[in-house]
């Protein structure tokens, strides 16, 4: 009798110790979790255990249990932890998150996730007009040359893996009477999600350069005889691109961005050339213009690692130190030469 009295006194014991007590006032895990935004700014993380219409109740990691008016209440709605905490963090939207510095990546589009984009050199605007269909247009501070991007995406059963096919149609616009134009047609495919990526396209890009204006070939004395010129259709400007890029976000809001691209291209130019002779009998110098074609090659590699910094959900800042390697060869010359080329940018969506 005195040990069941003894077991009965420890059992009580036990279940009453702050231990059991704070396990019972611990969050239940199986209820979900949401995020609460006041207008002021504020962000709340917990388990929602009450909403009578007037307020919520919340029971958060840090605060514990916290009412809520809900007419200071911006935004209230449920959280996924795997997916939209960092290091029991909320993270942020990223709508800006299917673009680099110059190229996009194969990840799905929300319907209605529209984003315009201010470079140094000039604005951009995209729309998605499907959850797979994504139409931009781009240009510079002055209207011209202006742009017109779209890219289809195509996801698959596995979503850390998605393809896109695209294009982007230029012309010179007012500049030239547009008279050039041209584009980049390109398909890619894209490893991992919206917070760590990796992004390996291709494409073929082309661009026709106008005309230019060659004299005629002849020998000609300028004493007597200048010669006549004739516009001469330049040869398009073609070849095919490369590209990698990759996203990885290291904390709530800021990002590292990395863009490349590396293009190869080959044309035939059309030149005169000019040689000067002296005539000893007559005492005049004349000049022969014959013409010839030039081989150029030309290799470019851009290469862009940059931070973005999403100020909000809705807005974000983005710079990249980006360079530019040129490598011309002419008829068996080599030209060479590398430039830096810094770029600043501001998302906004809308």
């Amino acid at each position: 009798m005195k040990k069941l009295l003894l077991f009965l006194l420890a059992s009580i014991a036990l279940l009453s110790s702050p231990e059991r007590a704070c396990a019972q006032n611990s969050p239940d895990n199986s209820k979900q979790l949401y995020i609460v935004i006041k207008s002021n700014g504020t962000e709340y993380i917990g388990y929602l255990l009450q909403d009578d219409g007037r307020e919520v109740l919340i029971e958060t990691e840090k605060l514990g249990k916290v009412y809520i008016p809900k007419a200071d209440i911006k935004e209230m709605r449920p959280i996924i932890k795997e997916k939209d905490l960092l290091e029991n963090e909320f993270k942020p939207n990223n709508p800006f998150s299917t673009r680099y510095s110059f190229t996009t990546n194969a990840l799905p589009i929300n319907k209605g996730e529209n984003y315009y984009m201010l470079n140094l050199y000039g604005p951009e605007f995209h729309f998605a007009v499907s959850n797979r269909l994504n139409i931009g247009v781009m240009s510079t501070w002055i209207g011209s040359p202006i742009g017109l991007a779209v890219k289809y995406t195509i996801p698959t059963e596995n979503e850390k893996i998605n393809y896109s096919v695209g294009s982007i149609l230029a012309t010179s616009g007012y500049i030239r009477n547009f008279s050039r134009f041209g584009g980049l047609h390109f398909a890619n495919v894209t490893f991992g999600d919206r917070d760590k990526n990796l992004t390996v396209g291709g494409g073929i890009l082309h661009w026709q350069g106008g005309t230019t204006s060659l004299a005629l070939p002849g020998t000609y004395n300028y004493a007597y005889l200048t010669p006549s010129y004739e516009n001469i259709k330049n040869p398009i400007f073609a070849g095919p691109m490369f590209s990698l890029a990759g996203f990885v976000r290291i904390g709530k809001r800021a990002s590292f961005v990395f863009d490349s691209m590396l293009g190869s291209f080959k044309r035939d130019v059309p030149t005169n050339r000019y040689q000067n002779e002296y005539n000893r009998n007559t005492g005049f110098s004349t000049t022969v213009i014959t013409r010839r074609i030039e081989k150029r090659e030309t290799l470019a590699f851009f290469m862009m690692p940059g931070m973005r910094v999403n100020s909000t959900e809705n807005s974000a800042f983005q710079f990249s130190l980006a360079g530019v390697s040129v490598r011309q060869v002419t008829d068996g010359a080599v030209e060479a030469f590398s430039f830096p080329m810094p770029l600043c940018s501001w998302f906004y969506t809308f």
